[in-house]
This record gives structure tokens, sequence and C-alpha cells, in this order.
């Protein structure tokens, strides 16, 4: 007991069970007690390696190589038309964009601010596709202080515009956010009218394997709100595909330096 509380927790008690008395029923259980503890004190470390693991991940995914060369490449053609109008208003988009995205390193913001971030991309994307992807939002004012990881719906929107209205007939579709609050939940959704993808484990598979981190969020909320299926898939071939989010419901400021009761910031 001695070692053990020297640090040395694989010091288990040698037992002898030829000899059954008191002192070996109270060494039995203290090496269940302990072997209970190395086992949660294994879970914690593997939780707080994951956890870090989709931390890095996440900030790896803050700047697009490929949304921002898109941009400028779009940018530079609006340029050489002469559309300095345009050219304004993307740029404007583009540098609220990053600046919701890098938000002084904060990786937990509130739900208005991540519509925000979601508003600045989806202007862009308008910008680049000319107008042939609407935009609608329907998120109740109640919910928009409440906490959220940051970079949540936005890949969702990229997908839906990629995986979805893009491969339809002549790439042009709508996209609605939808965002409400029910007893102790908040429940997000990306909903677009793109092409369906089939069944649930057929869409499912899609998201958590394309490029956009679909596995990363899910994995980041679960790890926020310590709640298992965040994420939910439906779709129809043919009229469209929407993803919903279910999350507890935690207030604050997204200061990374301020911890919110039921959850936890990263």
């Amino acid at each position: 007991m001695l070692r053990i509380q020297n640090g040395e927790l694989d010091s288990y008690i040698p037992v002898d069970n030829k000899h059954k008395n008191e002192l070996v029923d109270i060494s039995v259980s203290f090496n269940d007690m302990l072997r209970n503890l190395n086992l949660y004190i294994d879970k914690v470390y593997k939780t707080e390696i994951e956890n870090q693991r989709y931390k890095l991940k996440a900030l790896q995914s803050q700047i697009n190589p490929h949304f921002l060369y898109n941009t400028l490449d779009m940018i530079n053609w609006m340029a050489s038309r002469n559309e300095t109008d345009n050219i304004r208003d993307t740029v404007l988009s583009l540098a609220r964009y990053y600046k919701l995205i890098l938000n002084k390193g904060r990786d937990i913001i509130t739900i208005g601010l991540e519509i925000e971030l979601c508003e600045a991309y989806i202007a862009i994307q308008q910008k680049r596709y000319r107008g042939k992807i609407l935009f609608e939002l329907d998120v109740e004012e109640g919910i928009r202080d409440y906490l959220i990881p940051k970079i949540t719906l936005q890949p969702l929107i990229e997908n839906a515009i990629v995986h979805g209205i893009m491969e339809k007939s002549g790439g042009r579709g709508s996209i609605l956010i939808s965002g409400w609050e029910e007893d102790d939940e908040i429940f997000l959704s990306v909903t677009d009218d793109g092409v369906g993808m089939g069944t649930g484990q057929e869409i499912e598979r899609t998201h958590k394997g394309s490029k956009y981190g679909i596995s990363n969020i899910e994995t980041r909320l679960k790890l926020f709100y310590n709640m298992e299926k965040c994420i939910t898939y439906e779709s129809t071939q043919g009229i469209g595909t929407c993803v919903s989010i279910r999350i507890g419901k935690i207030k604050g400021t997204g200061n990374p330096e301020e911890s919110a009761e039921g959850g936890r910031l990263q």
C-alpha cells in the first residue's frame, strides 16, 4: 500500500487462495480496486490523447488551403473582368470568414458566431457559383448564446454543396440551416435539395469518409457534450439530404479560460 501511495500502481498484493481468511478477502478486494483504478486512469489518459488529437485536426482544418485557393482564383477572375463590386464583397466576406475562423485561437464559440461564420462562407460560395446556391436561415434567437465547437456547421454546408447540389443537373439548389431548442437540448440541421444519397448507412459512410471532416466533428461533439450519437442523417434520392445535430445546452462566452457547467472547454 505504501508503494502504491508512492505511485507504483502495479503493486498488486500476492494472494494465497489456499488459506481463506479475512486478510485474503481484503487483499482480493484491494487488488480489484487497484485494477479498476488502473483501468480508469488508462481510460482518462486515452480520452485526453483522443481529445488532443481531434483538437489538432480541428486546428489544421481551420485554414482550408483549397477553399482559400479557389476564392483567390475567383477574385483574380473577377479582376480580369473588372468586377470591382464583386471583388469588394468577396474580399470583405473572406476577411470576415477568417476572422471568425481564427477567433484568437478559441476552439469553442457561441452558436451565433458559428452562424456568422456560415453566412460569410455561403456569401463567398454564392459569388463562386454565380447565384446558383440559395441560402435560408431559420435559427431561434434563444439558442445563439449557447456554446458549440468551432467549425461544426460549415463542413456540413460544404458537403451539401459538393455531394448534393453540384451533383444535380445544372448545379443549382438551396440550403437551409435550422436551429431550435427542445427541453434541455439544442437541435441544428443543414438541409439541401441536392441529389440525395440513398439509405442512412450510405449517407453516413459518404459523410464520414469525406475530406471535409464529418467524423472529426462528431468526435469533437461527443467529447465536448459527453453525448453519444450527436449526428443523424436523412436522405431521399432525387429530393435531398438533411444532417441533424443534437447537443446539450452549455452557456458561456467562448473564452478558452472560462469553464462552462456541463461541458469541457477544449
